[in-house]
């Protein structure tokens, strides 16, 4: 029973992402008619592709298009195992394999089928627990965007109400009830909406965890990363400035975003183990070590904020005046 309720965890998982990247103007895939990728005869979303068809269930559209491309679209994957267990090399494997297959598809599309329609397709992967070295090696170099999570405290109810999920349903007395399709559908809704039509245990907690955050922004960092930052409280998002000067600080409990002139708290993320190990010794980050990664790959911070009408660029700058006065305290060992 634990595969299934990995999986049940990872599809809820899947839909909790899927409504909060909403903010970042990545918008839930809902009218397939018309569109000659996509297999209108299965009850999930599923995509075809040169050689097979393939069930995405977590697809979004950009609200933006992308100058120089076909139109875009990306794929979300999300794995929820325990905090211990990473996520395995084939994983991106398969996530490559995807891309490649849907990617060489044509479909066409019009009253007299003379428009050909394809997408430039993107796969993100988000894991609560943390990836294997080979896993974000292979990701790396084949454009797989690797989103750790368990490590950003204003998403850990997310992932606690998602462990306690995985606990019920490892018991073989227990059982879902409705088909994974179904519980997707009831938790889009309910994220949406605030109200679970079936309640089923440990769901309430997740619907209610995310209502709590309700939104998160994909930032690219130093034009090299993505970085999932989770607010505090939707109101961050309301009172964001086009520029921001912002601190970078650590804890046990993972790194913070911080607005420099209030030092009011804004967001929470969490960083690929990789990058942490580059700059950490036998295991451990010392604090002249966390002031070069924030200068050298979190100096700026870029996301896109859709608030449902309007679009805004959003650029968080690292408070360099901040970082050197830091620097000049903390002794180079």
């Amino acid at each position: 029973m634990k595969k299934i309720a990995n999986q049940i965890a990872g599809a809820a998982l899947e839909e909790a992402v899927l409504a909060m990247l909403g903010a970042s103007g990545f918008l839930a895939l809902k009218d397939t008619s018309g569109d000659p990728t996509i297999n209108p005869h299965k009850p999930a979303v599923t995509i075809r592709g040169r050689g097979a068809e393939h069930q995405i269930d977590a697809v979004a559209d950009p609200i933006i298009d992308y100058a120089f491309s076909s139109p875009a679209r990306l794929l979300i994957e999300a794995k929820a195992y325990r905090e211990d267990r990473t996520v395995p090399l084939n994983v991106v494997r398969n996530a490559v394999g995807t891309i490649k297959d849907l990617s060489e598809f044509w479909g066409q599309s019009g009253p007299d089928d003379s428009e050909t329609r394809r997408y430039h397709y993107r796969y993100a992967i988000f894991s609560t627990s943390k990836f294997s070295k080979p896993a974000q090696e292979y990701a790396f170099a084949q454009d797989v965007y690797l989103l750790p999570l368990r490590r950003s405290a204003f998403f850990l109810p997310v992932v606690e109400s998602l462990d306690g999920i995985k606990t019920y349903f490892a018991d073989d007395s227990n059982a879902l009830g409705i088909s994974i399709t179904e519980l997707r559908k009831e938790l889009r809704k309910s994220i949406k909406d605030g109200l679970m039509a079936n309640p089923l245990p440990g769901f309430e907690e997740l619907v209610n965890a995310v209502r709590a955050v309700r939104h998160g922004l994909i930032a690219i960092s130093n034009r090299q990363f993505p970085i999932f930052l989770v607010p505090e409280n939707p109101e961050v998002l309301r009172n964001l400035n086009a520029t921001e000067r912002v601190k970078i600080v650590w804890d046990d409990n993972g790194w913070y975003l911080y607005r420099r002139d209030t030092n009011e708290c804004l967001f929470s993320f969490d960083l690929p183990s990789e990058l942490f190990q580059l700059y950490s010794t036998n295991g451990r980050l010392e604090r002249w070590a966390a002031l070069l990664l924030k200068s050298e790959r979190l100096g700026v911070l870029r996301a896109t904020h859709f608030d449902g009408n309007n679009v805004k660029l959003v650029t968080f700058k690292l408070d360099q005046n901040w970082l050197h006065s830091l620097m000049e305290m903390t002794p180079n060992e």
